[in-house]
């Protein structure tokens, strides 16, 4: 999986991922103006490092909208909070502190944000992940 903020999942099944659920991904992104953000700290989850983005308002509001649109799949199954985050590490304690360490010399970096990209698991025993459909903001 390339690099990336989670906007919403889990999503449609990619089965089920139709002209229908495109028009209204491709939709959404009409309305989307690019944005900048900075990713400037680090923070942590449960065995996760992770970039945190700044400001983090777009995400959200990304977020919010992409469930409007798809109200049976809230974000995280509706068991964690929405905090956008783009993962860079996962593993025990002593292995994201190595990590942590290891980043924060290059911090903050600085990304344009200008499209929305579904992604499918290859297979249900492989970690990889390859891109389904990509859509440019406007």
């Amino acid at each position: 999986m390339p690099p990336h903020v989670t906007i919403l999942y889990p999503f449609v099944d990619t089965s089920a991922v139709d002209l229908w659920v495109e028009g209204q991904l491709r939709a959404i992104a009409g309305r989307t103006r690019p944005f900048r953000v900075r990713f400037t700290e680090t923070g942590r989850f449960e065995r996760v490092l992770y970039l945190a983005p700044r400001p983090a308002e777009q995400f959200v509001r990304l977020t919010q909208v992409l469930w409007a649109r798809f109200p049976n799949h809230p974000p995280y199954g509706g068991n964690l909070p929405v905090v956008p985050h783009l993962t860079i590490s996962v593993g025990p304690d002593q292995t994201l502190d190595l990590a942590a360490s290891a980043i924060r010399p290059f911090l903050p970096v600085s990304a344009r944000i200008d499209r929305l990209a579904l992604f499918r698991q290859v297979n249900a025993e492989s970690p990889r992940w390859e891109p389904l459909l990509t859509v440019q903001f406007r």
